[in-house]
């Protein structure tokens, strides 16, 4: 049985009971909101969203807010909250669910913690992951290394929590069929979506050109300066082959956009694109280039019915350092 099947039987689906996540950026409150959307949270879900600290940068796309508010009702609700105290938050939730968007994230076993000690008969976990994160995740189920010290108390947590059964994984991202069977084996619920609610939105600014580059996240290790370098390759590049698209991620000087617009060079997307909604309208013969994505096998999926191809760029050294 596929993910997606066990996710449209409604016996899987809790009927009941409050959830709380939090989220940092655009791409992890997506997942939150599939999740909802899917049923597998439970009745209602309260949602805090990380506030970048004073003149910081924001992982939270602009464009993301709009779409994200549509959602908001009595069952959906979601607000800004300090980065430092979001994990805070959930702790403090007398929630039957808590939602894990990021597997890293520092204050995660603390929460799995909190849901072994929930009172709640249905108190439980549910993770939402894409990508690498899902097969790490895998990992510390299923395992039978030693893991490192870091991560063995996180392990013990999340096989505590499948074995009494309050372990759920929603994702996207496909399994083989060995590593589903021994998830399900081991306690994991197994809960599969292809962005649905995502794909309800209609696209708003199609893009027809046959090369699109869509701007990486700027993250803290990583100069800005040297990033720039990159993408002015990459463009030049792809500039040879013919039109191309640039979509935006927020933090690119003005004055390097306006300059790529003028010259032709490039056609510039308004503002910034968020989760690639307007690359649905995507069509074959269209190549979508990214530099240096973890998450390429989720882009994939979100325009999979496009049939465009992708093309991820290795990042320089530079732009590492």
């Amino acid at each position: 049985m596929t993910k997606l099947q066990q996710a449209v039987q409604p016996s899987a689906r809790p009927a009941q009971g409050f959830a709380a996540a939090w989220a940092r950026t655009d791409f992890q409150a997506l997942c939150v909101a599939e999740a909802h959307n899917a049923g597998v949270l439970g009745h209602s879900t309260a949602l805090a969203l990380a506030a970048p600290e004073a003149h910081g940068h924001s992982e939270f796309a602009p464009d993301a807010w709009p779409s994200f508010q549509k959602l908001v009702s009595s069952e959906f609700r979601m607000g800004w909250i300090p980065e430092q105290a979001s994990a805070a938050w959930v702790h403090r939730q007398r929630a039957d669910r808590r939602v894990i968007a990021d597997l890293w994230d520092p204050h995660v076993s603390r929460l799995l913690a909190d849901a072994i000690n929930s009172p709640h008969v249905r108190g439980g976990v549910v993770l939402t992951l894409e990508g690498p994160s899902v097969l790490a995740f895998a990992d510390l189920i299923l395992s039978p290394a030693r893991l490192a010290s870091s991560r063995t108390i996180l392990a013990k947590r999340l096989r505590w929590l499948a074995d009494a059964k309050r372990l759920c994984l929603m994702t996207s991202t496909e399994l083989s069929n060995s590593t589903e069977k021994g998830l399900v084996q081991a306690g994991v619920a197994v809960e599969g979506h292809a962005f649905e609610w995502l794909g309800a939105m209609p696209p708003e600014e199609p893009c027809f050109e046959p090369n699109i580059l869509l701007a990486p996240e700027l993250r803290s290790l990583q100069h800005e300066t040297a990033m720039v370098q990159v993408l002015r390759e990459i463009v030049g590049i792809l500039s040879l082959e013919g039109p191309m698209r640039y979509v935006p991620a927020g933090w690119e000087p003005g004055s390097l956009l306006e300059e790529w617009q003028r010259s032709g060079v490039a056609n510039v997307s308004r503002g910034t694109v968020w989760i690639g909604q307007h690359l649905r309208a995507l069509r074959q013969n269209q190549t979508v280039n990214v530099v240096n994505d973890r998450n390429l096998a989720v882009w994939k999926a979100v325009t999979k019915a496009a049939g465009a191809s992708w093309v991820n760029h290795p990042l320089s050294s530079a732009a590492r350092s």
